[in-house]
């Protein structure tokens, strides 16, 4: 199947006169088919909760451990989301909302 996508893509290179798409299916090594499949996933992941079993039925694993890292990436990204969320909020100077109260 990747080398049909491959196909597809020097095709569609060979026929657009849009540089943008064609930039995108050439720099880099081109179009990877099996990011898109690891995009998908992930976001299987997230919209399941996390569910390895949803991850593993939609992707065609065997093993819990294919499947979980697909939870990892969703947890970075969860990280990663909760980090530049506590910059924001230390930059606005409200990390310190208790400053100054006495404790009871």
């Amino acid at each position: 199947m990747a080398k049909a996508v491959q196909e597809a893509c020097r095709q569609v290179v060979d026929e657009t006169d849009d540089e943008a798409t064609k930039r995108l299916l050439t720099e880099d090594g081109g179009y990877v088919f099996h990011g898109t499949r690891v995009t998908g996933l992930t976001g299987i992941c997230r919209l399941s909760g996390g569910n390895p079993k949803a991850v593993m039925t939609v992707g065609r694993h065997t093993s819990a451990r294919t499947a979980l890292r697909y939870q990892r990436a969703e947890l970075d990204y969860q990280r990663a989301i909760m980090e530049a969320e506590s910059a924001e909020i230390e930059a606005q100077g409200l990390g310190q909302c208790n400053a100054g109260r006495e404790n009871s």
